[in-house]
C-alpha cells in the first residue's frame, strides 16, 4: 500500500470560499481521489496533479463548459498549460486526462447531475 505523501497545504481555490467546515470542495475531492483516477501515473505526486486540477477549475469557471465540448476548447487549454504548470512534471499529454476530468465534472454539475457538490 502506498504511503501518504507529505505535502504543503495547497493555496485555496476561489471556489472554496465560503464553504462550511465538513463540505468537500471539488479541489478537495480531486486531492483525495487523484491516485485512484485511471490516468494517474505512478511516480507522480499531488504537486504534479494539483496545477492541472487548479488550471482546469479556473478555465472551467471562465468558459461556458456546458456549451462547448472538451475537444472544442482543448487547443486553448493545451496552449495555456505550459504557463499554468507551476512546477508540475506533467506534460500536456499526461495532464490532459486530469483536465478533461475536471471539465466533465464541471459540465455535470452545471447540468445538475454531478458527483461533486458545488
Amino acid at each position: 500500500m502506498d504511503k501518504p505523501h507529505a505535502h504543503a497545504a495547497p493555496a485555496a481555490h476561489p471556489a472554496d470560499a465560503g464553504r462550511r467546515p465538513g463540505d468537500e470542495s471539488p479541489y478537495e475531492y480531486y486531492r483525495r481521489s487523484y491516485r485512484d483516477a485511471p490516468y494517474f501515473s505512478s511516480g507522480r505526486a499531488w504537486s504534479d496533479y494539483a496545477p492541472a486540477y487548479r488550471y482546469a477549475m479556473e478555465q472551467a469557471d471562465a468558459l461556458d463548459v456546458s456549451a462547448a465540448s472538451f475537444e472544442a476548447i482543448e487547443p486553448r487549454l493545451e496552449h495555456g498549460w505550459d504557463t499554468a504548470r507551476d512546477g508540475s512534471r506533467l506534460t500536456w499529454t499526461e495532464a490532459r486526462a486530469a483536465i478533461r476530468h475536471v471539465f466533465e465534472d464541471a459540465a455535470d454539475r452545471r447540468r445538475g447531475d454531478g458527483r461533486i457538490p458545488d
